[in-house]
């Protein structure tokens, strides 16, 4: 590819040229090429910025040339509906065309010669290869032979002399031949069950094809129930929802059939029941179990982690110091939630059985982990002003101790990277580390924060703890006095950008970062500011968000130099960001990656002062161990699964549509193989995570 000009013009050749598809390429085909090409060229994986750049520039330009052609389709078939005398119009032409099919067949019967197709021999009635075609293939699909009839669509497509238009009409029948030769049945009846059989490469082509016949004329409904069949059959479940949703759409705004003409094939009824059969065969595919609990919302979900003497990569034991390996059989992995009640509930991971169901505080609960460690001790924190330990390991939940010393409501508790300390936070503007084993308060840190205490996190190392408070600082305390004497604080972290939301260290602990939000009546901040572990100095400020950072994840692979800063973050303004953070003092940064392809439309302004939107993301998290996948739950009821490296929608999880309730927590399993998800109504469901090339 030749460098980038600057202000290059855009033409459909020179971008289809960038990404090596012919410039009748539908669709479909063109992101199918592009995903496969940005993966390939994209700077952390060693390509070259500028060709990384202008491949994305170029497939920009072929999509927004997509969205034109698509909305000139819509209002041209808009405007032909709204024309006078348009339905007398199209009942004269159907009927015409009924005549004409029932005259070929008298002549067929009365033995008299009718136009066909013949190989190596030139026909002497002057044959237009599309039409001619066309029509016999639909003529032998209503004799039974599909066979025949693909034949015909083939030699139709190859030899077309026909509009653009009637390619749709085209794709769509050569469509539906394909499924009734993969096995599925003309009326639409089949199970759509994966026999994983030959009948697959059926399927797959009459997805394509019915694709291509949505990229031709998307507001037609047949070609769309075809991809959905086609798609649920392969499990590709997002394009099978997708395209059962909009034919749904569509055919809920068609107006009745015309009197005097054919029935149309299709009705409101039959259009939603497949919508929600794709919808139950799609849950039932991907849900492994569903967990009931209270009708309170649930306030955070967790996933036990593994002991330290099990390789979740290799998934099996590991020797210790005499080489002995303590276990081959992976350990019973569970899962944890609280809610609005403040209710415990532990279940196993794999069916959902629960285990245990304690009242583990009077008031709401505000934060649940597990211990690092892999010991099976799990942490929890409540209104009530006090944070509790359980012992989870033999699958129930036993109380070890109560960790009371707050004067106000906590607001959050989490564990050192060790598993041998804690942290809570309260509303008191104090913060407390308390020991595991024993229970006993270790430092009561100063109460220098003017407000609320909203977050901390500690370093890897264990030795220093950062809070966060809405009096628009964060501070760092020294826990063991490598600087000053345990217990007090060695750096402020304060720019005046707002309240502090979450803070982390980097996995590398150089570096500090702080999510702010400060709502103001000329303009609203919300950043992410990247500050020295060392000296306490900011060295880089992030902005890009309109709306609070809710959540934020980092890519699980430091070891890699490439990926050991990227982190991701879900915001009120309904976007997902990718951003390189480094500790350059170079001033404000920018996001390498954007996706607001689900934030839907404004609802209402929240109370921090940013938009709340429709598809608002509640929380994200990669995979762990490989980061190939990022996980985006939604308040709109969708879990969707994101690619890891170019925020690529690959498949959604959610429950049946008529079921979905705002998704208010999600968290990996240790292994990385199931992922669970918590929802408003208190229902927890796990679900098989698929790999990313599992659906195209």
């Amino acid at each position: 590819m030749s460098a980038a000009m600057p202000n290059e013009q855009w033409t459909l050749q020179s971008a289809s040229h960038v990404l090596s598809v012919p410039m009748h390429a539908t669709e479909t085909e063109v992101r199918r090429k592009y995903r496969a090409l940005i993966l390939q060229i994209h700077p952390d994986k060693g390509g070259d910025p500028l060709t990384f750049h202008r491949t994305r520039e170029a497939f920009a330009f072929l999509s927004t040339r997509f969205v034109k052609e698509n909305e000139q389709r819509i209002k041209l078939l808009e405007k032909m509906r709204a024309t006078k005398g348009w339905a007398d119009k199209a009942a004269a032409t159907m009927r015409k065309t009924q005549e004409q099919t029932t005259e070929d067949h008298l002549a067929k019967d009365e033995g008299q010669e009718v136009t066909e197709l013949r190989e190596g021999v030139e026909d002497s009635y002057g044959v237009v290869p599309g039409a001619d075609a066309k029509r016999l293939g639909d003529e032998a699909m209503a004799d039974g032979d599909a066979e025949r009839a693909l034949q015909l669509y083939d030699a139709a497509t190859s030899y077309a002399r026909i509009d653009a238009g009637a390619y749709a009409e085209l794709y769509a029948c050569r469509a539906m031949a394909r499924i009734v030769l993969g096995g599925g049945r003309a009326d639409g009846a089949d199970s759509l069950d994966n026999d994983g059989g030959d009948g697959d490469a059926n399927w797959h082509a009459a997805a394509d094809d019915a694709a291509r016949a949505c990229a031709q004329r998307p507001a037609w409904v047949p070609p769309l129930l075809l991809r959905a069949r086609a798609c649920a059959r392969l499990g590709r479940w997002s394009a099978a929802r997708a395209a059962a949703d909009r034919a749904r759409e569509l055919v809920r705004a068609v107006p009745p059939p015309i009197p005097g003409t054919a029935p149309i094939a299709w009705t409101v009824e039959k259009v939603c029941a497949l919508a929600d059969r794709i919808d139950a065969l799609a849950h039932a595919e991907r849900c492994v179990a569903t967990c009931e609990g209270g009708t309170s919302p649930i306030v955070a979900c967790a996933c036990s982690t593994l002991s330290a003497r099990w390789d979740p990569v290799l998934r099996t034991g590991v020797a210790d110091r005499d080489g002995d390996v303590d276990s081959e059989t992976p350990p019973t992995q569970r899962l944890a939630s609280v809610d609005d009640a403040g209710v415990l509930r532990i279940y196993r991971l794999h069916d959902g059985e629960l285990e245990a169901r304690v009242q583990a505080h009077n008031a709401a609960a505000v934060s649940l982990a597990w211990c690092p460690d892999g010991s099976g001790l799990l942490l929890t924190a409540g209104r009530d002003g006090r944070a509790r330990i359980w012992d989870a390991s033999a699958g129930g939940a036993e109380a070890m101790h109560s960790l009371e010393g707050h004067l106000l409501p906590l607001t959050f508790a989490c564990f050192d990277r060790h598993g041998g300390v804690v942290a809570t936070t309260s509303e008191d503007c104090t913060a407390c580390v308390w020991d595991v084993a024993t229970g006993a308060l270790l430092l009561a840190l100063a109460p220098l924060h003017k407000r609320m205490v909203t977050c901390a996190c500690f370093s890897p190392s264990g030795r220093q703890l950062v809070t966060g408070s809405d009096d628009m600082e964060a501070r760092v305390w020294d826990l063991v006095g490598d600087v000053e004497a345990p217990g007090e604080c060695v750096h402020t972290l304060g720019w005046e950008s707002g309240a502090i939301t979450d803070v982390a260290y980097t996995p590398c602990a150089r570096l500090i970062l702080t999510s702010t939000h400060h709502p103001r009546a000329d303009k609203n901040f919300y950043r992410v500011l990247v500050w020295s572990a060392v000296s306490g100095r900011l060295c880089r400020w992030y902005d890009g968000h309109n709306g609070t950072i809710v959540s934020w994840s980092w890519h699980p692979n430091p070891e890699e130099e490439s990926s050991a800063h990227i982190m991701a973050t879900a915001s009120h303004d309904g976007t997902i960001r990718l951003w390189d953070i480094a500790g350059e003092p170079s001033g404000a940064g920018k996001h390498t990656l954007l996706c607001d392809a689900y934030s839907g439309a404004p609802v209402y302004r929240s109370q921090l002062g940013g938009p709340q939107m429709t598809g608002t993301p509640s929380a994200v998290a990669y995979r762990p161990h490989v980061g190939d996948v990022l996980a985006v739950a939604s308040v709109d009821g969708a879990v969707r699964l994101l690619e890891g490296e170019t925020l690529e929608l690959f498949t959604e999880l959610a429950p049946p549509r008529r079921q979905a309730k705002a998704v208010t927590s999600l968290c990996w399993s240790a292994e990385g193989d199931y992922l669970a998800t918590a929802d408003e109504d208190g229902l927890l469901r796990v679900w098989r995570a698929p790999e990313v090339q599992e659906e195209d």
